[in-house]
């Protein structure tokens, strides 16, 4: 039977929903937070590899401690925990033990399947480039939508809405190739560099070709660097600082894929339109 070279708990509620498990693999905070909504404590431990905390730093508040997270594992169920509620005492934890490994096999795979979904997103985004024109790009689906307009300096800006309700209108493919290369920049400088980009810092940069060598030196950038990055970095949250932050790394390059692929199909979209308007 193995049992953990040392293991505490906090806030018991039925069960425990939150400790600190220590074994000879590493440090594991286990959290089953609470939902106000539903009135009640979630029935899944989150379950974060952490740098061992030293003995003053477990005397004190564990709030935030998942921010400190190496590695972010899927949730384990509640009831799958070996610990006696009634002793209120831990037990081996054989039966987990494969779990765990098992779990970290898992979050080894995640570069590889972030790096499929960034090749099928950036597919997608290659094919409703190739060919695109300036005219296309200027081209107005609508009466309304949002469009880059030219400043007194002659720098073409992308329209900033209020709100995102319907009644906005279709996006020029202008203005979608303006939002893909903001954001991109934007992860880009937040991620890997200074952190000091704005919106306004970025302007279109006049053209169809120069929109499409823009987003081809984004994406080779983007590419390089997140190639750069281990497992470890991925379950970080050390380079998670826009569009949001206390977060595995992993869930911005997912999140990047996922804006790729929905502003790709906008802009396949507005092509077709164009396409079709005669």
């Amino acid at each position: 039977m193995t049992d953990w070279l040392h293991a505490e708990y906090r806030d018991f509620d039925g069960v425990p929903r939150a400790m600190l498990c220590t074994s000879a693999r590493g440090c594991y905070f286990f959290l089953s937070r609470f939902d106000a909504t539903r009135g009640a404590h979630s029935d899944a431990y989150e379950v974060y590899r952490i740098p061992p905390p030293s003995d003053s730093e477990v005397c004190q508040s564990w709030f935030g401690l998942e921010t400190r997270a190496q590695e972010r594992l899927p949730d384990i169920p509640v009831s799958d925990f070996p610990f006696d509620a009634v002793a209120r005492r831990f037990l081996a934890y054989d039966s987990i033990a494969p779990v765990l490994g098992e779990r970290i096999a898992m979050s080894n795979q995640t570069p590889d399947c972030l790096r499929r979904q960034f090749q099928i997103a950036w597919k997608l985004a290659k094919y409703h480039l190739d060919g695109l024109t300036t005219e296309e790009c200027l081209w107005r689906p609508a009466e309304r939508g949002l469009h880059v307009v030219k400043d007194a300096d002659g720098r073409w800006c992308g329209e900033w809405p209020e709100h995102e309700g319907y009644e906005l209108g279709p996006p020029s493919i202008a203005w979608l190739t303006w939002h893909v290369g903001l954001w991109w920049s934007m992860t880009l400088d937040h991620s890997f560099g200074p952190g000091t980009l704005g919106r306004k810092d970025v302007t279109w940069p006049g053209s169809a070709d120069a929109a499409r060598r823009w987003i081809a030196e984004l994406s080779g950038q983007w590419q390089r660097r997140v190639g750069e990055l281990s497992a470890d970095e991925l379950q970080s949250s050390a380079r998670t600082r826009w569009p949001f932050t206390d977060r595995p790394f992993a869930d911005v390059v997912a999140w990047v894929n996922i804006e790729l692929t929905k502003n790709a199909a906008e802009i396949g979209y507005a092509r077709f339109l164009y396409g079709a308007r005669k």
